[in-house]
């Protein structure tokens, strides 16, 4: 009996058909969690290259905008926390009720940027954007596992974070057309239209041609759209669960910790080498896509070329995930966890050393990024499931812990970056090694719990 689960598992690991022997529920669940991952991307990786317009439609300056960042930050952090809290007390149904409802109110809030009154308005909007952003990447993440427990979760996990680097590629195409083409001078922090025009001409400038205020409409519709399935999804699942018994996901976890026999210290223990595993992740792949459009202007170049290099960042990354979906088919996700910390390392070195020289270096090193940050996030959540059952609670501390990063990296970050935009990659390549550091002793940790345990678990899987 256990030989043929082996051989099982075997065939679907290295079959193509990512689908196979899947139910066709679960495939419908999962293209729709595809496209809004896809959908949740396009405000959210906008917010790089609108950083400046958005900056010059408030009337603030470049260090007072980069707190929407620390904001966002500060409000995705509650929103995963809260999530921790409060998913696992209700049927699984809810789930697809509170992504819908996040997914509007996303969208919702995105549409308001543009138009916030002052400072305090579009931080106010920042912390309700994060906060919903938080829930819904925190819920769906878990939900996704869920759906595929008992099958093979690496490629079909990859393909959803796939979709979201789809996404992350086309906003700062998306936003060019929508952006001023007035070059940015070193260290100018003083805001183009409130220095130089009237209130009247700036009203001209809002209505002739297309800007961030047309763009963030738009991209905030669309997730109303998109999110629209998850409401049958919730009346279906709702229907499922009516006379049943329901189980807390609290005693599923209970029961998976004997299964895998791990104590509490060593899951303590393990979850702290993960969570600030999660924190450098924030630092190097959220922090440099939200900061790597202000940061090539700082050096000296246009706003254009802010967006050209953001774009390219998000081509290598779309297309690092797109590979990786066959790659994670043969390859443990140690293995890609592993390699995409290297690249993200050497492509910090070359930033930190030759960006200052050569447009063609800071080139180099954002592809390099590009291909290490792409992957972090789902390599990570793949490597841990297979040794502890993720719940919600579980989901929300690796969120947390990087929202947390994001926050106080950003807050160093937009106090530096126009002083001395070098700062910025000398903070990524710490990060980086960081991250390299830690998860080789979480690895050490994890296969010293399986040595000394008196029965090995076959569904553990340390590679």
């Amino acid at each position: 009996m256990e030989q043929s689960k082996k051989d099982t598992r075997h065939v679907n690991k290295f079959s193509l058909n990512i689908f196979k022997n899947v139910p066709q529920d679960t495939v419908i669940r999962t293209i729709s969690l595809w496209a809004c991952f896809f959908s949740l991307a396009l405000p959210d990786s906008s917010r790089g290259p609108c950083f400046l317009d958005l900056r010059d439609a408030v009337g603030i300056s470049t260090e007072e905008m980069s707190y929407t960042f620390i904001c966002s930050a500060l409000g995705g952090l509650i929103g995963c926390f809260t999530s921790g809290l409060v998913i696992d007390r209700f049927h699984k149904s809810y789930r697809y009720l509170m992504i819908f409802a996040c997914g509007c109110a996303v969208g919702s809030f995105s549409i308001s940027f543009p138009f916030a009154p002052n400072l305090q308005g579009i931080l106010g909007l920042s912390v309700c954007f994060g906060f919903f952003n938080g829930f819904c990447h925190t819920c769906s993440n878990v939900l996704f596992l869920s759906l595929w427990k008992g099958y093979n979760s690496s490629p079909p996990m990859y393909v959803m974070h796939f979709s979201f680097g789809v996404g992350s590629l086309l906003a700062p195409l998306l936003a060019k057309p929508f952006l001023r083409s007035t070059p940015e001078e070193p260290g100018d922090d003083t805001n183009y239209l409130t220095v130089n025009m009237t209130v009247d001409e700036t009203d001209i400038i809002d209505t002739e041609g297309p800007t961030v205020r047309m763009l963030y409409p738009l991209l905030g519709l669309q997730m109303m759209v998109v999110f629209l399935p998850h409401i049958y999804f919730f009346i279906k699942e709702r229907e499922r669960e009516t006379g049943a018994v329901y189980t807390p996901d609290s005693e599923a976890v209970e029961r998976e910790v004997e299964r895998t026999r791990l104590t509490g210290l060593q899951i303590f223990l393990l979850m702290s080498l993960m969570s600030f595993l999660y924190f450098c992740i924030g630092g190097i792949e959220v922090c440099f896509r939200n900061f790597v459009s202000a940061f090539v202007v700082s050096l000296g170049h246009s706003r254009q070329t802010g967006s050209d290099v953001t774009a390219l960042f998000y081509l290598t990354y779309t297309v690092v995930r797109g590979l990786v979906v066959f790659g994670g088919i043969l390859i443990s996700p140690t293995t890609i966890l592993l390699i995409s910390e290297a690249f993200c390392l050497v492509g910090t070195i070359v930033l930190s050393v030759f960006s200052t020289h050569s447009l063609l270096a800071v080139r180099i090193g954002v592809v390099l990024l590009g291909c290490g940050t792409s992957i972090l996030f789902p390599a990570g959540i793949l490597w841990l499931k297979d040794v502890i059952h993720i719940t919600n609670r579980i989901g929300s501390v690796l969120m947390v812990s990087e929202n947390v990063s994001v926050q106080l990296n950003s807050l160093l970050i937009g106090y530096v970056i126009d002083k001395n935009p070098l700062y910025f990659a000398y903070m990524l390549v710490g990060t980086s090694a960081l991250a390299i550091i830690d998860f080789i002793f979480a690895l050490l940790l994890t296969r010293n719990f399986q040595k000394n345990r008196k029965k090995p678990t076959e569904d553990v899987l340390l590679k």
